[in-house]
């Protein structure tokens, strides 16, 4: 019960600092220069989501596509597999269409 809480609320988190940081990704590519104040309130995010995605890529990952990373981020396994014809491709596409909405060109 607490192991499938604790999946669930790391999830949201990963994906809340996902949204976060490609969000800032886009401004500073448009040319925001951000203060130290943002800096500082964006760093701790970055590092939890970098955390959790390589958590996510070697639990998650490894269930959804049944094999061992060769990766430690989940993007890469997605890029890795969304050229596969079979159905390791298809989970990779699906994965490929949520991430590409928030950050276009992701996967």
């Amino acid at each position: 019960m607490y192991t499938l809480l604790g999946f669930v609320i790391g999830f949201y988190l990963l994906l809340g600092s996902f949204i976060l940081v490609m969000h800032v990704k886009l401004l500073r590519d448009q040319g925001t220069q951000f203060t130290l104040f943002w800096k500082i309130g964006i760093w701790p995010w970055a590092i939890i989501g970098i955390a959790l995605d390589f958590g996510f890529n070697m639990v998650a990952g490894t269930l959804m596509y049944l094999e061992l990373p060769h990766e430690l981020m989940f993007t890469v396994r997605c890029k890795r597999h969304v050229a596969d014809e079979g159905w390791r491709g298809s989970i990779a596409r699906w994965w490929r269409r949520q991430l590409n909405q928030i950050s276009p060109g992701h996967v």
